[in-house]
């Protein structure tokens, strides 16, 4: 048994850290110390959330089943979040689900829907009104993102990443209303199709983030690049970092030429990642640079555009 007063009135503030919204004021009535704690705590903005992943445990049969959630906490969060998971689901449950991590992400894997819905519950007085860096949805099912974009509803979200279930199946406005909500400044997007209502989407989020990196399918029917107009209102709205990974031919000398052009009208440093069909080269075109290794992949960037 540890006697939670005789503990440092910091250690007393980290502690209480995992305890929900719902406990926090009662504990206010068990002694003054608690009292000045509490009001502490919930008046002090939380501890953030380096990394938070959902994607499916594994495939069986050709279907995903169950979840794994990873998080990744700071070295000394890892143990309370432990704790946390034991007090609510026994010892050997969280054996169970628990995987030890190299890297101190804290993994989680449940093999039916019914018991993350559980655990969703549970945590999501927890991960309340927290600064989370990366998200990353991968694969879910479209009940298990209805779930989880909820659960991180009441945060904010400097990275998200998201993995369509299947190729080009994304609900467009639904995505772009949470980004907004989560005041996302970097997203990436994978499995995009080439259409239409694509672009359409892609101009929505450089309204939204300012930085976004597009993944387009890896199938015959979208064989070619986002078209050079579409990328010219793309960074003319918030966005000031682009990255492209098209299943095309890569962009012309031309085409990138004439962006470069576009970028020194612009009261913003650009910073643009995309396949080229363009010998290697590395050069200075006004203030940018432009440098090309390899196979396709060219950079181009302003002179004092910092990459963090």
């Amino acid at each position: 048994m540890i006697d939670l007063l005789a503990l440092p009135c910091k250690r007393i503030t980290y502690i209480c850290n995992f305890v929900d919204t719902g406990t926090l004021p009662r504990m206010r009535e068990v002694c003054k110390i608690l009292n000045v704690t509490v009001c502490d705590l919930i008046s002090a903005p939380k501890g953030g959330i380096l990394y938070f992943d959902v994607r499916p445990t594994e495939i069986f049969e050709g279907k995903l089943i169950g979840q794994k959630i990873a998080l990744g906490l700071r070295p000394r969060d890892r143990l309370l979040w432990e704790m946390c998971l034991v007090s609510k689901f026994g010892l050997e449950g969280v054996k169970k689900v628990v995987e030890q991590d190299r890297l101190r992400l804290l993994r989680l894997n449940w093999k039916n829907d019914h018991e993350v819905k559980n655990v969703i519950e549970f945590l999501k007085t927890r991960i309340h009104e927290r600064d989370i860096e990366v998200v990353i949805f991968d694969r879910l099912s479209p009940e298990m993102l209805r779930i989880f974009s909820k659960f991180i509803d009441d945060n904010t979200v400097r990275n998200f990443d998201f993995f369509p279930r299947e190729q080009g199946v994304i609900d467009y406005s639904y995505w772009i209303d949470k980004m907004i909500n989560w005041k996302v400044y970097r997203a990436k997007f994978n499995d995009l199709p080439t259409t239409k209502d694509s672009y359409n989407f892609m101009l929505d989020m450089a309204n939204v983030v300012e930085r976004l990196w597009i993944v387009t399918m890896e199938n015959e029917s979208a064989s070619q690049n986002i078209p050079v107009s579409i990328v010219r209102d793309i960074l003319r709205r918030k966005v000031n970092s682009l990255v492209l990974y098209t299943m095309g031919d890569g962009y012309s000398i031309s085409d990138v030429e004439s962006l470069i052009k576009m970028f020194h009208t612009m009261d913003k440093k650009i910073h643009f990642n995309t396949y080229t069909n363009i010998p290697v080269m590395e050069g200075l075109f006004g203030l940018y640079d432009l440098k090309k290794e390899g196979w396709k992949f060219t950079r181009t960037a302003h002179l004092d555009w910092k990459l963090f």
